[in-house]
């Protein structure tokens, strides 16, 4: 896939100076029906799209010497034709088809991660979420890593968790109401196993060291904590909701 124009459109501008006159047009749903191949989100490898709907915009610019010089940008709305997600593809022509560009929306590589929906979730934790895995497929790791720490407080504060008991290294116990405390009052209240705790402090201590260190925590320790956590946001919100599904159901069998 080549870059996106506007990283190299500078190179092949036209100043007004040079130009004579500028005509554009628009033609829509040219290409639709066209198809692809390109990387897709949910089936995580390249796919055949087919161009659902598109609007294709031609620059023509008559220079003093008499040159036309003739630019394409076509914006396609694609659709995989495997699991049928949709995608944003954009291409662009210029320089008399010397030089071509092509991006997709949203951007994605071999190591893209799909958004997915917990329903029950918090529009507000589903944003964040959101924008956690916006960072992952767009290698900032740092900025993931606190976004994952960010989740987690959110996570504790919906379930109205303030604080929670924390082993100090005399024996005792205190109770904390730092992230440390939150995690384990999710375990004391009752809503996560004592496993999903410990896999949840975890998290915090990746966290901590992006945000201590201002260094980047391997990829692989990333992804292992948004796994981690998709497991828990699962567990929470998800595991409910299809049991509340399921409880409804058979008492409407039942009548």
């Amino acid at each position: 896939m080549t870059q996106p124009r506007r990283a190299t459109i500078g190179q092949h501008e036209t100043s007004n100076a040079e130009a004579m006159t500028n005509k554009v047009t628009f033609r829509n749903n040219e290409s639709r029906g066209d198809t692809y191949a390109i990387r897709c989100q949910h089936c995580a490898r390249d796919t055949k799209h087919e161009v659902v709907a598109s609007c294709k915009r031609t620059s023509e610019v008559q220079m003093h010497d008499g040159d036309i010089d003739i630019d394409t940008d076509e914006y396609q709305l694609v659709r995989c034709r495997g699991c049928e997600y949709v995608s944003f593809r954009e291409h662009s022509l210029y320089g008399n088809g010397a030089f071509e560009d092509e991006a997709i929306y949203p951007p994605r590589s071999i190591h893209s991660r799909e958004t997915k929906r917990f329903p029950g979730m918090p529009a507000a934790m589903g944003n964040v979420y959101g924008q956690t895995i916006g960072c992952y497929n767009s290698d900032s790791l740092l900025l993931c890593a606190a976004g994952i720490r960010v989740l987690v407080e959110a996570l504790c504060a919906h379930k109205g968790v303030a604080d929670g008991p924390v082993p100090l290294a005399n024996g005792t116990v205190k109770r904390k109401d730092n992230l440390e405390g939150k995690i384990s009052g999710l375990q004391e209240k009752g809503f996560i196993t004592a496993d999903a705790a410990e896999t949840l402090h975890n998290l915090r201590f990746l966290g901590n060291e992006a945000l201590h260190e201002h260094l980047d925590p391997p990829r692989r320790e990333v992804l292992n904590a948004i796994e981690i956590l998709e497991h828990v946001l699962h567990q929470i919100f998800t595991l409910p909701r299809q049991g509340q599904v399921m409880k409804n159901a058979r008492a409407l069998r039942a009548k």
